[in-house]
């Protein structure tokens, strides 16, 4: 009775019965609004102790008959007498309530809680009465179970019963871990029971993967969940009570919780707990759940010593197994995290590589990662004849070089699907010599050979090897071969691929100018190519 004293008090120096009534209405809905509906009668005294009428009071009083269930007949006199509508005009209780809300004068977040109250009672089909007896943290507990619908009420209620969020957590953290045991962390199981209507609904359907998850946690600082867990999760490793199935979902849903939050601190202890937990994962051969964790808190860079464990006991191919798919952003970043992680650390795991980015349809990194092998294998060959030649090897770099062209084709890479058909006919071109050494050469030994090559076919394919194939490239090559070898049929071929146009020609001419000597049969060559003109 604090409040009463303090009135009385006031009472003493005011002298203003208008003041005194403001006093009294501010202190009354003071009172109301402390979130405990049994100050109700509180109020009521302090009205009758003051001779004050209170309008506060009286709509509290008759909201909470209305959400009894009382008798319409009951209020009706009230009602006609405060709002300005006519009982054919009241649709509904909650229309009804909300209009008295809006008569309150200070009462209206405890005018608010009534109204909440009400539409808690209605969904889980229990009296009015039962609902304000009831702990409101138990109340808590059974909305959430009614699922995602229900968590912006689930927060308004938190606020005006004035719960703490601390207390609130604990009651999230447990709902949760209780579902993480029900299921023993097979979500796709319990996915599937429950669309059989086997199971009723947890409110948090897919724990870690649901999309309302952060919903879930957001009811209350998504960090105090967090806290709560890793209570949980600390005190059951400890008693050894907790399944490692259990376990490794509780620590995605951790860190998940400490994300959301962008509680750093809380991030490296779930972090530091994965690292100790992690070789007895290794020992007991429950390499899926490393995977889990992996793909769960995406945290790749820092728990890359699990993609090291599962490289070295052959469980990569996890990644890959259905239940591990993900969508959208998370897609993207499990696809491009492992291709670094390949490429960088295990360049050799070729079959590996393959399997990653088939699964995920990298083509383009597929054919990116092939080509790279086959220059690095080219660039490291050492031969000085072709009796020298490895052909297994070549065979092998040839069939990357036209893999990687298929998969560049189907990435519509066109450009590099040439260059790579390019570099294979060179090696099959070597396949077939057995006079030169057509691999590593640098350009100007690469003119020289096209210079005196007589097959256009075979100079064609080491021009477009070596990136000697622009037209000019063959004023020397042609000249050569038809004038001084008289090898029409180099230049038949040679026109069949390249336009030949008058300033080309005149090209040829002022190289037969420069020429130190041209004997009768080189005139004779040269006018017949010029006729060619004609």
């Amino acid at each position: 009775m604090e409040n009463i004293a303090h009135i009385e008090n006031l009472s003493e120096d005011l002298s203003n019965g208008e003041s005194k009534g403001y006093i009294l209405d501010h202190i009354i809905a003071r009172i109301l609004n402390q979130g405990n509906l049994d100050y109700l009668e509180e109020a009521k005294h302090i009205c009758g102790q003051f001779s004050h009428e209170s309008q506060d009071v009286n709509i509290i009083e008759t909201m909470l008959k209305i959400s009894m269930g009382a008798e319409y007949e009951e209020y009706e006199g009230y009602l006609e007498g405060i709002l300005d509508l006519d009982r054919s005009q009241i649709t509904s209780t909650n229309m009804l309530l909300d209009q008295l809300r809006k008569k309150c004068v200070y009462a209206d977040e405890c005018a608010e809680r009534i109204i909440v109250i009400y539409n808690i009672s209605k969904i889980l089909s229990q009296p009015f009465e039962k609902i304000i007896e009831r702990d409101p943290y138990t109340i808590i507990q059974y909305l959430v179970i009614e699922g995602h619908q229900k968590f912006p009420l689930i927060k308004r209620f938190i606020i005006l019963a004035h719960l703490t969020e601390e207390k609130v957590a604990e009651v999230l953290a447990s709902r949760c871990f209780n579902i993480l045991e029900e299921i023993d962390g097979d979500t796709n199981k319990y996915m599937l029971q429950q669309k059989k209507g086997k199971i009723k609904s947890s409110g948090i359907e897919l724990i870690w993967r649901s999309k309302h998850f952060t919903d879930f946690v957001s009811i209350v600082s998504p960090n105090l969940v967090g806290r709560e867990l890793l209570k949980i999760l600390i005190a059951y490793n400890n008693k050894e009570e907790i399944s490692p199935v259990v376990e490794s979902e509780l620590l995605i849903t951790v860190h998940l919780c400490f994300k959301i939050s962008s509680d750093l601190d809380g991030i490296d202890e779930v972090l530091y707990f994965i690292r100790l937990r992690t070789d007895v994962y290794i020992e007991n051969s429950d390499f899926k759940l490393l995977v889990n964790i992996v793909v769960g808190t995406r945290q790749y860079n820092r728990l890359q010593y699990c993609l090291d464990a599962l490289i070295k006991y052959d469980y990569f191919d996890l990644f890959l197994a259905k239940q591990y798919r993900v969508d959208g952003e998370a897609k993207k970043e499990l696809q491009m995290t492992l291709y670094h992680f390949l490429t960088k650390n295990y360049p050799e795991k070729v079959e590996q590589m393959k399997r990653v980015f088939l699964h995920f349809g990298m083509f383009k990194e597929y054919a990116d990662s092939l080509k790279s092998s086959a220059l690095y294998a080219l660039e490291n060959l050492t031969f000085r004849s072709p009796k020298d030649i490895n052909h297994k090897r070549l065979l092998r770099i040839m069939d990357y070089l036209l893999e990687a062209a298929d998969y560049y084709q189907k990435s519509k890479c066109f450009n590099m699907c040439h260059f790579c058909i390019e570099r294979s006919e060179l090696i099959a071109l070597q396949l077939e010599s057995t006079e030169k050494v057509l691999i590593g050469l640098d350009v100007d030994k690469a003119r020289d050979i096209i210079l005196y090559n007589g097959i256009f076919s075979h100079s064609l394919i080491i021009a477009k090897a070596y990136g000697i194939n622009n037209i000019g490239e063959w004023i020397n090559p042609v000249y050569q071969q038809v004038i001084v070898y008289q090898n029409f049929e180099y230049f038949s071929d040679f026109s069949a691929n390249y336009l030949c146009n008058n300033s080309f020609f005149l090209e040829l001419v002022n190289r037969w100018k420069a020429a130190d000597s041209q004997s009768k049969k080189e005139l004779n060559n040269f006018k017949k190519l010029l006729s060619y003109m004609e």
